[in-house]
């Protein structure tokens, strides 16, 4: 890959996180509590990440000299605007279905549109990984994430 294929993924992220931060996520009433309470904070979170690495992506690209090895080498360009849809569909089925219907079904999505194909291994990493973010954020953070809409 080459540093322009570098910079059109780092814009790509950077515009697709920037848009979904722009059009704003529907926040909790939080009357009398800290941001952190809010429920928005963990998207919020993400989409600032993924900006970052946009940006970070598009800086490296700029400041290297050379063929060097690129950051993205690897990567396909039609994966990364596939993990970017995911990441998108995710936002949204956090605020539409909660936390745990929308990880349980990002997490082996993500998994399996990036070349894993192990579905044991898929789907305990997919349990352990929900259950951790879920008891850290709720129980040591005191953070609480969006519940089932039912």
């Amino acid at each position: 890959m080459t540093k322009l294929t570098d910079l059109w993924i780092g814009a790509g992220v950077l515009l697709i996180a920037a848009l979904l931060y722009a059009t704003g996520l529907p926040q909790a009433d939080t009357m009398g509590m800290s941001i952190a309470m809010d429920p928005g904070w963990y998207p919020w979170l993400l989409l600032v990440l993924a900006m970052l690495c946009g940006l970070g992506l598009i800086v490296s690209a700029l400041v290297r000299r050379g063929v060097g090895s690129d950051i993205a080498s690897g990567v396909r360009p039609g994966r990364m605007v596939a993990a970017m849809l995911a990441i998108s569909l995710y936002v949204a089925g956090f605020w539409t279905f909660g936390y745990w219907v929308a990880t349980l079904l990002f997490i082996p999505a993500l998994s399996w549109g990036l070349g894993h194909r192990k579905p044991v291994e898929v789907a305990l990493v997919t349990v352990v990984v929900t259950s951790l973010v879920w008891l850290v954020f709720t129980q040591l953070l005191l953070i609480p994430l969006r519940d089932w809409p039912f």
